[in-house]
């Protein structure tokens, strides 16, 4: 169940997966390592990411978040920026190499290692040699990740993988299971398709399209809603829901779990959301409505607090000690996946219902997820707040003794941008609590400081900011990954603390270096602890390209507040509709608001317009203070 124990932790996280059992550390102290027994000549393989401080005769230094790496090259060092753009390959001099390093003095890197065991001598020392070498931007210095224009080219790279290798031409919506090349898997169920995963497809076809105007993501994207509205949807008793699993046609799967999991209204209605915001369809926007009146009518606990996890799809009410399960699922994602997205689009002003329901919904969070006593956010209770193991498998809830690192991310990152909503008595509390989750993934071990990027899940067990135990694996996922650097970038925007900032920036390098597929486009869904692919799939049950274009987007955005940019959203115009219709907040950002600084026409039928940050309250870190 749980990765090899850790030595002196974060130094061991370096040795832990790849060290042969055969191989025991005597001694590292992080310029070499001396290693007992002859073994092989290779022993120990990993990446790395950090700053380039030297550069010598022969070799260089990399500062990285566990120490000091001194490594030499070889005629085989394969030296690139990131991009793909091949600086040194084959069989180069190693002079030509270090003369490339040199220039980026100063800057990021990414790249592999393996320590290099030269001879059998049981007390032979090991060198590191780096076999890859990844600088950053033009010339190595210059963090082309950091400027918002690098965004908008990464969605619309990302939306055109999308648009080319996910539509279903013949019956409508979008294929799930894609391979990495884009193409169609083969095999039982193969050509299924799941609400949610449409309205994900939808999500990021729209993104991208508000990130660029190209007016080819926009239809596409039109194209998953009216699958949602016309194949996806079924009414029930006056009230609209969308199926989970459906057939390549859109009828309803055989194989569909007799529930109606709000894991799926959510995110069926997170595309629809996005479509409306940059296209303002009425027909869309109906649906939307019908949708955020189901979820408060259906799943709404009126006694307790808070939503419930899923109702029987005969009665349309929650099973008594099965369903009616409160977690992460119905509380910090709907305000992620649906309510956020309600109030920035303007439509939440058409459900008078949900007044409240941000503020209501973080005060749940603050109550009973994060718990002083426990080191991870609680993430699975029952109908009255009780956490415990539920007697039913929901398929989207995390196991009950792993504490999800992800979850505790979007909870943070959740806490944040509800700030506008609540109460101001509470906003000292709610930035004391982010911290604490912060502080305590990176003590524990869910943040990788030697490579960058985060673990999936560590053992719920234990003391608080106290090492802990990856479980099953410590392999990295995509959606991780994202919710990791937006709460990052976001808390640096909040807090100023530069921590956040230097952690954000290396998980960005972590994600281009190794989750962005270069070669074929798209991302992958999970890759090793070395940032090795190993799922390799781009679309299946759970993932599509919606993620990765909530990335590109909150990126794009984060980075104009912090450099005092402009940021261009764009929009499908009709003349028949007025510009400020089309207005919508870019991103929640505590203690500041956006001003419109331009609207226009700017092709057939698309619309620009750009805002700008302004702050109200600066210093949030230390209570801040109004700027007049």
């Amino acid at each position: 169940m749980f990765s090899e124990p850790r030595l002196d932790f974060h130094w061991r996280l370096f040795l832990t997966t790849i060290v042969r059992d055969d191989l025991r550390v005597s001694e590292s102290d992080f310029m070499e390592l001396k290693l007992t027994d002859a073994g092989s000549q290779f022993c120990v393989a990993s990446s790395f990411a950090g700053s380039l401080v030297g550069v010598h005769e022969k070799a260089f230094q990399v500062q990285t978040g566990i120490g000091l790496l001194s490594m030499v090259m070889n005629p085989s060092t394969r030296v690139t920026r990131m991009g793909s753009e091949v600086v040194c390959e084959g069989i180069t001099p190693v002079e030509h190499m270090l003369a490339a390093a040199r220039e980026a003095l100063g800057g990021h890197v990414m790249g592999r290692l393996v320590a290099y065991k030269d001879g059998h001598a049981p007390q032979e020392r090991a060198f590191l040699l780096c076999t890859e070498l990844v600088l950053q931007g033009p010339t190595g210095l210059e963090a082309v990740y950091m400027t918002p224009g690098f965004w908008v080219e990464q969605a619309s790279a990302l939306g055109a993988w999308w648009h080319d290798c996910a539509r279903d031409h013949e019956y409508g919506g979008y294929f799930t299971n894609i391979g990495q090349c884009g193409e169609l898997l083969d095999g039982p169920d193969a050509f299924d398709k799941w609400g949610y995963i449409v309205s994900r497809t939808v999500y990021a076809l729209a993104t991208a399209f508000s990130l660029t105007g190209n007016k080819d993501l926009l239809d596409s994207a039109k194209q998953g809603c009216a699958f949602l509205l016309d194949r996806a949807t079924f009414r029930q008793s006056g009230h609209a829901f969308f199926h989970t699993r459906m057939d390549r046609q859109g009828r309803r799967h055989s194989d569909d779990v007799d529930v109606v999991n709000i894991f799926t209204q959510i995110y069926a209605l997170t595309g629809l959301i996005a479509y409306y915001d940059v296209s303002r369809d009425s027909a869309v926007g109906q649906r939307i409505v019908d949708g955020v009146r189901a979820l408060l009518s259906i799943f709404l606990d009126t006694e307790h607090g808070g939503f419930f996890d899923a109702v029987s799809h005969g009665t349309l009410r929650p099973i008594a000690g099965m369903t009616d399960s409160k977690s992460f699922n119905s509380i910090v994602d709907p305000l992620s996946a649906t309510f956020f997205f309600l109030a920035n689009s303007g439509l939440g002003a058409r459900c008078p219902e949900t007044d409240g329901l941000i503020d209501a919904l973080c005060r749940l969070i603050i109550e009973h997820f994060v718990v002083p006593a426990e080191r991870f956010i609680q993430e699975i209770f029952d109908r009255s707040w009780h956490p415990r193991e539920p007697s039913w498998r929901n398929p989207y809830n995390t196991p009950y003794q792993a504490a999800e690192v992800g979850a505790n991310l979007k909870t943070a990152w959740v806490l944040l941008r509800g700030m506008a909503e609540t109460h101001v008595d509470s906003r000292g509390a709610t930035l004391t609590h982010v911290r604490r989750i912060l502080e305590n993934l990176r003590a524990t071990g869910a943040w990788d400081p030697l490579r960058g990027g985060w673990f999936a899940r560590v053992e719920r067990a234990g003391a608080f900011n106290a090492p802990g135990r990856h479980m099953w694996h410590t392999n990295k996922i995509w959606w991780q990954q994202e919710e990791g650097i937006v709460v990052h970038l976001l808390a640096y925007l909040s807090m100023g603390d530069q921590t956040y900032l230097e952690t954000a920036q290396l998980g960005i390098r972590f994600w281009l270096t190794y989750f962005v597929d270069s070669v074929n486009g798209g991302v992958f869904d999970t890759v090793s602890i070395d940032g090795d692919p190993v799922v390799r799939q781009k679309g299946c049950w759970l993932k599509s390209g919606y993620h990765e274009l909530e990335l590109a987007r909150y990126v794009y955005v984060y980075l104009n507040a912090l450099q005092d940019g402009v940021v261009s959203l764009y929009s499908a115009y009709r003349p028949d509709v007025d510009f400020a219709a089309y207005r919508t907040i870019p991103a929640r950002i505590p203690g500041a608001a956006w001003a419109v600084v331009d609207q226009r026409v700017v092709d057939d039928g698309v619309l620009r317009t750009q805002y700008r940050l302004r702050w109200v309250v600066r210093q949030l870190q230390r209570g801040g203070h109004e700027d007049r």
